[in-house]
């Protein structure tokens, strides 16, 4: 976790939970190590955990008081911002529901109950909303009838681009009132073979984000899957994702942790999960029970996936990557994350969810939205559209003289 191992580790003991009994010997152990505090502020921003750091450093005498006061404005504007967005969960839940269209949010405000008891400890940049597929369109036009828009199209989404992206997407990223940034899913993976079963609505639970106020969310066992999953794919980027599985994760009884291991292998996640524990044990802690113990250690010695960790191990302790920019780049970062994350498939087959966001774009469907049959299209025209846009950039990059 080198070379930033003390600024993450500190971090990473500020997001346990505030009853995990190890927290305060960790902070201890990690506060003395800390040589730059505005590295430690600007990882805390990037991991974007701001609010948890303050609650577990506000009363330490050992953090310096501009620190404290620093971390305390940021987490006092990422509350404000909750509030704004626990008001538009149950304005747009509410309105969905009420149209008949049943919805529940993953991650967000139902998360930050069952892993910290509250809503005002965890972060969230947008609302992540899960429908069914077959009831995609008439939420997506609900949404546009009430205040959202498409980065893209704007309000002007018609039918047959919203039925092309649920046929080739996952989700689809809309923007609504006070600049709300709002995903509405329709799958959890885009992989058939990940997470395939998970979030059908009878096993969805209802969590008090408010009083007199319940949105509904995945069930447990659904969850824990679904976090460990978008946590691998991200490459636990953020030690965010990686706190929010462990809270939940690491505090629950033994049995029920096998069982959410034998749900995890009927929905294609059990190295998934592997891999979130594996982590889990070197950033934040080791576990103690056989469960989570057996789990991170299978991951972390079979040759398949020890890559992966020490990959997932560098993105949690590195500044965030920035995008790539030429073609050779984004060639090579493609590479780089296919290669790290191929072992997390059941199937080979099943990594096809690798390269779809590369084949289905976005504003190519929204461009083309091809009825069922001609879908795989799609990578075609993607080459075509490249070809074609290099060719508009070379132009537009010639002297004058030489377009006449």
């Amino acid at each position: 976790m080198e070379p930033h191992a003390p600024v993450t580790r500190l971090i990473a003991a500020c997001c346990r939970r505030s009853d995990d009994p190890g927290r305060p010997e960790a902070l201890a152990h990690h506060l003395p190590a800390i040589g730059d505090w505005d590295e430690f502020l600007a990882a805390a921003a990037r991991h974007r955990v701001q609010t948890q750091t303050y609650a577990a450093l506000k009363t330490n005498p050992a953090v310096p008081p501009q620190v404290i006061a620093a971390l305390a404005v940021r987490a006092r504007t990422m509350r404000m911002r909750g509030l704004q967005q626990l008001s538009e969960l149950v304005r747009v839940t509410t309105f969905l529901q009420g149209a008949g269209i049943p919805v529940a949010e993953i991650k967000g405000m139902t998360l930050g109950v069952l892993a910290y008891g509250t809503t005002d400890l965890k972060e969230s940049v947008d609302l992540d909303l899960l429908v069914s597929p077959a009831a995609a369109l008439d939420a997506a036009a609900l949404l546009l009838a009430n205040g959202y828009a498409h980065k893209q199209a704007g309000t002007a989404l018609r039918t047959d681009q919203i039925l092309a992206l649920v046929r080739n997407r996952k989700d689809i990223p809309l923007t609504g009132p006070g600049k709300t940034k709002l995903e509405l899913h329709w799958r959890l993976s885009q992989s058939a073979g990940l997470l395939k079963g998970a979030g059908e609505r009878l096993a969805w639970q209802n969590v008090s984000v408010a009083a007199g106020q319940t949105v509904p969310t995945l069930a447990l066992p659904d969850l824990v899957s679904y976090l460990a999953v978008h946590g691998s794919l991200s490459d636990w980027a953020r030690i965010k994702w990686l706190a929010d599985f462990d809270a939940v994760f690491r505090h629950a009884s033994e049995a029920q942790k096998y069982e959410w291991i034998a749900h995890a292998g009927t929905l294609g996640a059990e190295r998934c999960l592997q891999y979130a524990v594996a982590v889990g044990a070197q950033v934040i802690g080791p576990y103690d029970d056989d469960a989570s113990c057996r789990l991170a250690h299978r991951f972390a010695s079979a040759p398949r996936t020890r890559r992966t960790l020490a990959h997932g191990l560098r993105s949690v302790a590195a500044p965030y990557p920035a995008l790539p920019a030429t073609l050779t780049q984004k060639v090579s970062a493609a590479r780089a994350d296919f290669a790290s994350k191929l072992p997390l498939y059941p199937r080979l087959i099943d990594a096809r969810g690798l390269v779809r966001p590369y084949l289905f774009v976005e504003k190519d469907i929204l461009r083309f939205p091809l009825p069922a049959r001609l879908r795989y299209l799609y990578p075609l025209l993607r080459a075509v559209i490249w070809i074609g846009d290099q060719l508009a950039r070379g132009t537009r990059k010639l002297p004058a003289a030489q377009l006449k």
